[in-house]
C-alpha cells in the first residue's frame, strides 16, 4: 500500500522529483567542506552536554537547546563527526523542499509550487548564506517551514491535530534558533484574522471554536518548552538557563554581543563590511530581485497567503538586518522570498501561451503581457550569471579571500586539514593534557576530544570576558598547557601578532612541532623532553644592566649611558634572513679615553637553577650592519660559591665569514650548578680593532631548560 502510495506521488510530482534531486545534488558538493565556525561551537557544547556538562552553565554559548542536544544526540550515536550532522541538516532540507512546493501549490498553484521550490533549493545552497553548513538556522528553518505547513493544512481540513503538530514544530524552532520565535505572533493573528473571517469551518459557538483552536496550537507549543524547562529546573540551571539562552541572545536586537561566558560588559556589534554585503546581495540576487516584485504584487493583491507571508517576510527582515548581518542571517527570509518569487514569475508566466512560446521571439509585435513575460525571462537568465559565478567561486573550502573582500568561516583553510589537525592532537597527547586552540576553532578541540581551558573562541579576545583571557594568558606563562595551536599563513603573519600576550609567550616558551597548512603547532616540551624552566626574557626587568669601567669598578648602565640608548640592553624582536625571534639587545660600549680603554656591558642574572639545567641561546648581529661592523666578541660567565667561571666566549664577524650571517644557537650544560644560587654573566665586547661602531650585537631567546627525569 505504502509502496503504492509511493510510486503514485512521484508519478505525479516529476518535476518536483527533478529539482529535489537537483538540489540534493547541489548540497551533497558542500559535504566536505570547511567546518564552520558555529558547526564547531555546537559540535563542542554538544559534545560536553553529553559527557555530564550542564548546559549554558558549565558548558556555554547563546544558541537554542534544541540545537546541541541534535550535536549531542548524533554525535554519541554516530562519533565526532561534522558529516552525520550535515547529512541530518540535508534530510531536513529536502523535507523543507516538499513543503514549500505543497505550500505555494496550495496558496498559488502548481507552477508556483514549482518555481518556489526551485529558488529555495537553489539559493538555500549558496554558500554565502551557510545553508550547508549545520548552523541553527539551517536546522530551525525547516521547522518552521513545518510548522507553516501544517498550520496551512489545517486550515484545509480543518483537524485540530495538525494546530498541534505546527505548535510541537515552532517550538522547536525556536528551541533551535531563539529569533524563528517570531513567528508566534504572526501565526497567531493570522489565525485570529481566518477566524473573524470566516475563511475556516466554524461552529456555531465562534468564541468557543477560536480557543479551542489557540489551545491546540498553544498546545503543541508547550510541549517542548514545558520538557526543556523541566529538565533545567531538576538540574538547578533553570534561571541560568533563560538568561543565557534567551535574555542575553536578544541584546542582538539591540545591536551589541554579550559574551556567552558571563560578565555584564558588552560590545556594540559592527555590520559587516559592505564588500561583503554586495557578495550577500549578489549570490542570491535572482530571489532578492523576483521576491521583491512578487512583494509589491502580494500587497496589491492582498489574500490570506499573501498577508501571511508579508508578515512572515517583515519579522524576519528586521531578525536579518540587526547587525552584524551575517550571511546565514539571510537564511530566515529565503523561504518567504521564494513563495513571493515562485508567485509573480508563475503569474507573469501564465499570461502566455507555453505552446506559443517561440513565436514571442519571431512576431515583430506582441502584446504587453508576452513582452512582460519576455523581460522577466531576460531579468531571471541575467541575473542568474553574476550569481552562479559568485557562488562558484567560493566552492569548494567557503572562506573567502579576493581582491575587493576577504572573509572566514573558520580558522582552517579546509575540511581536510581541519580534521587532520583534531587528529594529530587526539593521536599525540594524552587526555590529561592541556591544549589551547586560540582562535575560534571549536571544532578542534571536539573533533580531538579535549576540553578548552576556558571558552573555545579566544581569539579576537573580545570573544571572552577579559578576566577569562587573563586567565588563559596566564596558563601559557605559566606553562600549564601542554601543546599550543596558532594560525597564521606564514611565519611572517605570525610574528605581527606578537601584540597578543598568548602568542607572545607561546612563541617565547614553547617549542615548535609541526606545521598544518595555516595551523601551527607548539609544544610544552622540545624534542628531549626538556622545557623551559627560567625564561630569560621574562627575567630581564629583573636583571642589572651594569659594565665594568677601566678602572675595574661597577658603573650602571642604564644612568651612565643614557644620552645614547643604543648602548643600554633592551628587549624587542628582531629578523635574521628571515628567522624572527625575540632576543635582548646588547650593544659593546665604546673604547674609554683612559687606559685600558676597554669597558665591558654586562646583563647580571640571580637565579636559582632547577635540578637539570641547560642554558640554551642564539647569538647574532642585525643585517643591516654586516658590512659595516668589525665584529663582536659574545661571552657568559657563571659564578656560584664565591667562583667565577667564562663558560662561553665566541666572536661573529658576518664582514669576514658569510657563516655568520644568520642565528648561530648554543646549549650549555650546567648540571653541575643543579639547584644552586648562581650568577649568569652575558657579555658583549668588540671585535678585533676594538671599533664599537655599528656592533649591533643580541641573544636569541635566552632560557633554562629543564626536564623531569
Amino acid at each position: 500500500m505504502i509502496t503504492k502510495k509511493l510510486a503514485s506521488f512521484l508519478k505525479n510530482n516529476k518535476m518536483l522529483l527533478v529539482i529535489v534531486s537537483a538540489s540534493l545534488l547541489l548540497r551533497l558538493f558542500w559535504l566536505n567542506t570547511l567546518i564552520g565556525r558555529d558547526e564547531g561551537m555546537g559540535g563542542y557544547v554538544g559534545w560536553l552536554w553529553t559527557q555530564g556538562k550542564i548546559l549554558y552553565v558549565n558548558v556555554f554559548d547563546n544558541k537554542g537547546p534544541f540545537f546541541y542536544f541534535l550535536y549531542g544526540f548524533i554525535g554519541s550515536v554516530f562519533g565526532p563527526s561534522i558529516i552525520y550532522m550535515r547529512l541530518f541538516n540535508d534530510f531536513l532540507f529536502i523535507i523543507s523542499i516538499v513543503m514549500i512546493y505543497r505550500l505555494a501549490r496550495d496558496w498559488y498553484g502548481k507552477i508556483a509550487g514549482w518555481l518556489s521550490a526551485l529558488f529555495y533549493g537553489i539559493f538555500m545552497n549558496a554558500p554565502i548564506y551557510e545553508g550547508q553548513l549545520t548552523v541553527s538556522e539551517s536546522i530551525a528553518l525547516p521547522l518552521l517551514i513545518g510548522s507553516v505547513y501544517f498550520w496551512s493544512l489545517y486550515l484545509k481540513v480543518n483537524h485540530k491535530k495538525l494546530l498541534v503538530f505546527s505548535g510541537i514544530l515552532l517550538s522547536l524552532s525556536f528551541l533551535t534558533r531563539q529569533t524563528t520565535g517570531l513567528m508566534l505572533p504572526v501565526m497567531l493573528i493570522m489565525l485570529i484574522f481566518f477566524s473573524k473571517k470566516n475563511e475556516i469551518s466554524l461552529s456555531e459557538n465562534h468564541a468557543r471554536n477560536l480557543l479551542s483552536n489557540l489551545f491546540a496550537f498553544f498546545l503543541g507549543v508547550a510541549v517542548p518548552i514545558t520538557v526543556t524547562l523541566l529538565y533545567f529546573h531538576l538540574n538547578g540551571a533553570l534561571l541560568t538557563f533563560l538568561d543565557r539562552a534567551f535574555v542575553k541572545p536578544f541584546e542582538y536586537f539591540k545591536g551589541s554581543y554579550v559574551p556567552p561566558s558571563g560578565e555584564s560588559v558588552s560590545l556594540v556589534l559592527p555590520r559587516i563590511p559592505l564588500s561583503l554585503f554586495f557578495v550577500v546581495i549578489i549570490q542570491g540576487l535572482p530571489l532578492w530581485i523576483f521576491g521583491c516584485l512578487g512583494t509589491s504584487i502580494a500587497a496589491i493583491r492582498r489574500t490570506i497567503s499573501d498577508k501571511l507571508i508579508l508578515l512572515w517576510l517583515a519579522v524576519f527582515c528586521f531578525a536579518t538586518s540587526r547587525p552584524p548581518s551575517f550571511g546565514h542571517y539571510f537564511q530566515q527570509i529565503i523561504p518567504p522570498m521564494s513563495l513571493l518569487a515562485g508567485a509573480f514569475i508563475s503569474q507573469m508566466f501564465g499570461g502566455i501561451n507555453i505552446r506559443k512560446a517561440k513565436s514571442i521571439f519571431t512576431k515583430s509585435n506582441f502584446n504587453a503581457t508576452e513582452a512582460a513575460t519576455v523581460g522577466v525571462i531576460v531579468l531571471l537568465l541575467i541575473t542568474s550569471i553574476p550569481a552562479a559565478y559568485m557562488q562558484s567561486i567560493q566552492f569548494p573550502n567557503y572562506n573567502i579571500k579576493w581582491e575587493f573582500v576577504e572573509w572566514r568561516f573558520a580558522d582552517g583553510q579546509s575540511f581536510e586539514n581541519q580534521t587532520y589537525l583534531a587528529q594529530y592532537l587526539r593521536m599525540n597527547i594524552p587526555r590529561n593534557r592541556k591544549i589551547l586552540v586560540h582562535g575560534s576553532a571549536a571544532e578542534i578541540y571536539w573533533l580531538s576530544g579535549f576540553e578548552a581551558p576556558a571558552y573555545p573562541w579566544s581569539n579576537p579576545p573580545t570573544m571572552i570576558p577579559e578576566s577569562e583571557y587573563q586567565t588563559l594568558v596566564n596558563l601559557v606563562q605559566n606553562l600549564s598547557i601542554d601543546r599550543i595551536v596558532l594560525f597564521a599563513q606564514d611565519q611572517k603573519a605570525l610574528h605581527q601578532k606578537l601584540d597578543d600576550p598568548i602568542v607572545n609567550s607561546t612563541l617565547r616558551k614553547y617549542f615548535f612541532e609541526k606545521q598544518i597548512d595555516n595551523a601551527w603547532i607548539f609544544s610544552k616540551y622540545d624534542s628531549e623532553g626538556r622545557y623551559v624552566a627560567i625564561d630569560l626574557l621574562d627575567m630581564f626587568q629583573n636583571a642589572s644592566l651594569e659594565y665594568i669601567k677601566v678602572d675595574g669598578s661597577t658603573g650602571n648602565t642604564t644612568a651612565d649611558f643614557s644620552y645614547n640608548e643604543i648602548l643600554i640592553p633592551a628587549r624587542c624582536v628582531l629578523n635574521i634572513s628571515g628567522d624572527t625571534r625575540y632576543v635582548i639587545r646588547q650593544h659593546p660600549l665604546p673604547l674609554s679615553p683612559e687606559p685600558p680603554f676597554v669597558m665591558t656591558s654586562r646583563i647580571v642574572y640571580n637565579l636559582t637553577l632547577p635540578k637539570n639545567p641547560v642554558l640554551k641561546y642564539g647569538i647574532g648581529l642585525h643585517q643591516a650592519i654586516w658590512n659595516m661592523s668589525d665584529g663582536v666578541e659574545f661571552q657568559i660567565s657563571l659564578e656560584a660559591d664565591g667562583a667565577v667561571q667564562n663558560i662561553f666566549p665566541n666572536h661573529l664577524n658576518p664582514k669576514e665569514n658569510v657563516t655568520d650571517r644568520h642565528w648561530v644557537d648554543y646549549e650549555l650544560n650546567l648540571t653541575k650548578y643543579a639547584n644552586k644560587q648562581v650568577k649568569i654573566i652575558f657579555e658583549t665586547l668588540s671585535g678585533e680593532k676594538n671599533n664599537s661602531n655599528y656592533d649591533w650585537a643580541f641573544w636569541a631567546a635566552p632560557v633554562i631548560l629543564n626536564s623531569d627525569e
